[in-house]
């Protein structure tokens, strides 16, 4: 029988979640702006920034259509399937928020 205390991770889980989507959205909603404002938004930075802001929002419609487990699953598949670009993703993503970190 399951105790309140075992039914309170699927209730953390929701939020969190619903904060990183949110949080992506927000991102994406950001770059989308900064994308149409610079000097040739056709150029490589407009196009890049657009792009990137829909990679955000669909990654943050993953996040919500997506219970941890499943993503926990996906994950380890991509990383047994790609394990090199696994890597260097993982290390791209460690120096960036590194760089944030120490900014601090």
């Amino acid at each position: 029988m399951d105790s309140i205390e075992t039914l309170r991770p699927a209730r953390g889980s929701y939020d969190i979640k619903s904060e990183l989507a949110g949080g992506l959205r927000t991102v994406a909603g950001v770059l989308k702006r900064k994308s149409d404002q610079v000097s040739r938004p056709e150029g490589l930075a407009g196009v890049v920034g657009k792009q990137a802001a829909e990679w955000l929002d669909q990654s943050a419609d993953y996040v919500d259509k997506t219970d941890l487990q499943q993503m926990k699953l996906d994950v380890v598949d991509q990383v047994r399937r790609n394990p090199g670009s696994s890597l260097l993703i993982a290390g791209a993503a460690g120096l960036f928020l590194g760089a944030i970190f120490r900014r601090r």
